[in-house]
């Protein structure tokens, strides 16, 4: 292994079944291409209660002629650890025919648009992806109900709890709701129209649309058993073998299909991976850009650069999107972040102050307050959004958009959740119980809350707080993992 030459992906905890099997498959392509060993760690992938890199090579298979994958990740970190090992930037994509720029590389997350554009990776010649052991045994028993010969699927990504992956969100898009909602009404006249008389498999991550499919489209069925109403990191969370039968069920399913609509998405582009027969008919009604006045534009530019804050590009996107709408100051200011960043010249507390007073993340939240105060969707994106602000140390802002929106979802107990916390960090340690407590009432069953609640007592110098700790203690005992199906 000494004079082996080997890509290293690290999978983040933040990606999906399809970005994930996406992401396997481009790298491996590369590797292909440039006679080089592919070593996963997946050890972050959310799907497993339990150890995730063995969780993942148990139940799929991944098929590469003449190419060396490496699981054990005692020979991942000796590739990482020799001298000539290089830790690519997550936002230095390597291109397909780009020489590899030292013998070993290691690619920390991150799915390679420009290796892998949409609906466009390639893979070795053979590849394959298949499921093994108690995923294909769980998956199985659910396809086996149906003959998939002539199928019709209809897939709709509707963005519940993503960060994009240049796609628009409820954050990026002020109207994204309504654009999502318009998607949703393309995909299922195509899937109508194309029917004729077929059967059609109805997948997606919203019930709300994959209810409507079944309603108007005649011999219409869907698999799915359980579609969260939470985001889905959130949902995997708490149930993260069920998630991943959920997940496998459709994406197989859409596998088996002839032909499938959908929108732009990673979990269709790994069906086609799975099925490279798989003819697909796609809508890039929710790809980045593809919509928007001047003003949207800003707004998407924006959280943007909120995500990205070390990536160049980002702050001039956002400056040709202020030049566009009429600010030729804020342009000026953001190509200066822009040449700040690409030379190091910004410290942590610097980036930060860029974020509020140059790319005024602020106007973005206040905007987001308006728009996402309707619809159990603009709730789950609020905690998506709020949770990020207050990892990057923006406790005001996320304060500020949790008390817009918690008024049309005062029954959201993970709102309240990240509200105390939100208050803690600002140290309003008043307004912080009471949050707390109020989702305590709500969510009483899930122990985090309660360790939140015992925390702010705590710390609030309340008597109460032992008490509340000892009962967190006792629900997590009495937790025990979901099992797979």
């Amino acid at each position: 292994m000494g004079s082996e030459s080997a890509v290293i992906f690290r999978c983040p905890g933040g990606f999906g079944l399809g970005s994930a099997l996406v992401s396997v498959s481009a790298y491996a392509g590369y590797c292909t291409r440039h006679g080089m060993a592919l070593a996963l760690d997946m050890r972050r992938l959310p799907y497993f209660s339990q150890d995730a890199q063995a969780g993942f090579f148990d139940a799929i298979e991944i098929a590469a002629p003449g190419l060396r994958l490496i699981a054990d990740l005692a020979q991942v970190e000796a590739l990482a650890n020799r001298p000539d090992a290089l830790a690519l930037h997550r936002y230095q994509p390597l291109a397909f025919d780009q020489a590899p720029p030292a013998p070993v590389l290691e690619i920390d997350g991150v799915l390679n648009r420009r290796l892998a554009p949409w609906y466009g990776a390639n893979v070795p010649d053979g590849y394959g992806i298949a499921l093994k052991g108690w995923l294909k045994s769980a998956v199985e028993v659910r396809l086996a109900g149906h003959d998939w010969q002539g199928v019709i699927g209809v897939h709709h990504r509707h963005g519940n709890g993503e960060i994009l992956e240049s796609r628009e969100d409820f954050t990026t898009a002020p109207d994204y709701a309504a654009r999502a909602g318009q998607a949703g009404e393309t995909l299922i006249a195509d899937a109508a129209a194309r029917a004729g008389g077929r059967p059609v498999f109805v997948a997606g991550d919203t019930s709300e649309f994959v209810a409507q499919a079944l309603a108007r489209v005649p011999g219409a069925f869907t698999l799915s058993r359980d579609i969260p109403n939470v985001p889905i990191m959130e949902y995997l969370r708490d149930k993260p073998e069920l998630g991943l039968v959920e997940a496998a069920t459709d994406m197989w399913a859409l596998a088996a299909c002839s032909e499938v609509v959908c929108v732009t998405s990673g979990f269709t582009e790994a069906a086609a991976l799975i099925n490279p027969r798989l003819k697909l008919h796609v809508h890039d009604m929710l790809r980045l850009g593809r919509g928007g006045d001047p003003q949207f534009a800003v707004q998407s530019a924006r959280v943007h650069v909120f995500y990205r804050p070390d990536y160049p590009p980002v702050w001039r996107d956002l400056a040709a999107a202020l030049r566009r709408a009429g600010d030729e100051d804020g342009a000026i200011a953001c190509e200066a972040a822009a040449r700040d960043v690409a030379s190091g010249a910004l410290c942590a507390d610097e980036r930060e102050r860029r974020v509020r007073d140059v790319a005024r993340i602020g106007d973005v939240v206040t905007a987001m307050g308006r728009s996402l105060s309707d619809g159990i969707h603009g709730a789950n994106a609020t905690r998506q959004f709020a949770q990020r602000l207050l990892s990057g140390g923006y406790a005001d802002l996320a304060a500020g958009l949790l008390e817009a929106v918690r008024p049309a979802h005062p029954n959201d107990g993970r709102l309240w959740a990240l509200s105390a916390l939100a208050y803690e960090k600002q140290g309003r340690l008043p307004l912080a119980c009471d949050a707390a407590r109020r989702a305590v009432g709500l969510l009483p069953d899930m122990p985090a809350t309660r360790l939140l609640l015992a925390r702010i007592l705590q710390r609030a110098g309340d008597p109460q707080a032992q008490a509340e700790l000892a009962i967190a203690v006792r629900a997590l005992k009495r937790d025990q993992p979901a099992p797979p199906c």
